[in-house]
């Protein structure tokens, strides 16, 4: 632990070769020896209070609970508390979930700081890149970073409630970020658009859009909002959409169960369009497939 002391010993013949004390009793990698870095940091961490070593370690760039800190500072839990109230009075510390003493996490700010700076630089290049997209897929932008999941769940949810980051499940992009249609390419729309106000329940699909419109103008009237997929081929209007999706839930409650033909019937739609509705509310877990069956996966 930090602050043992140590002695070095040769087995043969029997000689002391020196002593010392354990600085850094959990160190994440094999230093090089004699490197001018590493022993700058080794004689600034001797040098260092308590309260110094837990705000370096807090600033290591992964997050941590307080358990945590105690085995590898080898800190007493009160004075280990004593100084994260210190750090938190002095707005040094970013916590990163609600729940008591023993069970929150938390970060020093500078690596949080440092994370949100990260995820900003990725998604820039993303929107710049592909201006028409909602947001970058959530395991690409956890790929790019390289975090651990639970390190990445935490810091999407406390960028997200501070107004830097909108989640939607399975894109996230920055808050900044806005869609923008040209007076072209709303013109170039309106015509399709208008097919799924005409024929709402079996529209046209993402290949006859792709061909009238091209891949990246159709991203830009799902990522706008004009348009919903339900499917990489099936798509709907959003107020379509929302009241389909208030029918199932209602005639579910109702009901008990929904089978794939009532709803085909209910809308008057194909087949195709109706197994793409279906299956994905059991994929945003509104309804739950058991059989030939849909049942309501929470029952509100």
């Amino acid at each position: 632990a930090r602050g043992d002391r140590v002695i070095i010993r040769q087995a043969s013949p029997s000689v002391t070769l020196g002593g010392g004390e354990v600085l850094n009793p959990h160190p994440e990698k094999r230093y090089k020896r004699f490197d001018a870095p590493t022993l700058m940091q080794l004689e600034n961490l001797a040098a260092s209070s308590s309260a110094r070593s837990v705000l370096d370690l807090l600033n290591s760039g992964n997050p941590f609970k307080a358990q945590n800190i105690a085995a590898k500072l080898h800190l007493g839990e009160a004075e280990l508390q004593e100084i994260l109230q210190s750090l938190e009075a002095e707005d040094e510390l970013v916590l990163l979930n609600e729940g008591n003493e023993n069970n929150r996490v938390m970060m020093g700010k500078a690596a949080f700081i440092s994370h949100r700076e990260a995820f900003l630089k990725v998604l820039a290049g993303f929107h710049k890149t592909n201006p028409m997209k909602a947001g970058m897929a959530r395991e690409e932008l956890r790929g790019t970073l390289a975090l651990n999941k639970d390190t990445f769940e935490l810091l999407v949810d406390v960028l997200k409630a501070e107004g830097t980051l909108r989640d939607s499940g399975r894109f996230i992009a920055a808050e900044s970020h806005e869609i923008k249609l040209d007076e072209a390419q709303k013109n170039r729309a309106a015509p399709l658009l208008a097919q799924f106000k005409t024929n709402p329940y079996n529209p046209p699909d993402q290949k006859q859009l792709e061909e009238a419109l091209g891949a990246e103008l159709v991203e830009g009237l799902v990522g706008s909002g004009q348009l919903v997929r339900v499917s990489p081929e099936i798509l709907f209007s959003p107020e379509v959409y929302e009241a389909m999706k208030a029918w199932v839930q209602d005639t579910i409650r109702t009901q008990g169960s929904l089978t794939l033909a009532i709803f085909r019937d209910q809308f008057n739609t194909s087949r195709k369009y109706a197994s793409a509705f279906l299956e994905h509310l059991d994929s945003i877990g509104i309804t739950a497939r058991k059989g030939d069956f849909r049942v309501l996966r929470i029952v509100q």
